[in-house]
């Protein structure tokens, strides 16, 4: 069985990974689109939980993304005004890790 000691990098390269500029979609850059909706419709956090698929506020879209059989959830909370992004990983025990990602708009 894989360690569990690696989930909270686990969760800090995966936030990397969905700002990074090499995520491109529809002709723009994921990061891009995703701060034009939240400027548009005043709204200053977004709740990502990637297991479930579901977001909060709703007005956008995840594509479904499989993960490994020991996370029970997978959450970020990205803060437009701070600049902070708050990665959360619950694994299949009941621990937590998480890492909070500065700056995550440069990736």
């Amino acid at each position: 069985m894989p360690s569990y000691k690696a989930l909270g990098s686990v969760a800090q390269d995966f936030v990397h990974s969905f700002f990074s500029l090499m995520n491109y979609c529809e002709g723009d850059y994921v990061i891009k689109n995703i701060l034009a909706i939240a400027t548009q419709q005043g709204i200053s956090k977004l709740t990502i939980d990637v297991l479930h698929q579901k977001l909060d506020p709703p007005q956008f879209a995840i594509a479904p993304k499989s993960l490994h059989s020991q996370i029970r959830s997978f959450v970020w909370v990205i803060n437009r005004h701070s600049y902070t992004c708050h990665a959360k990983i619950v694994d299949d025990r009941g621990k937590l890790h998480q890492k909070i990602i500065w700056k995550w708009w440069r990736y």
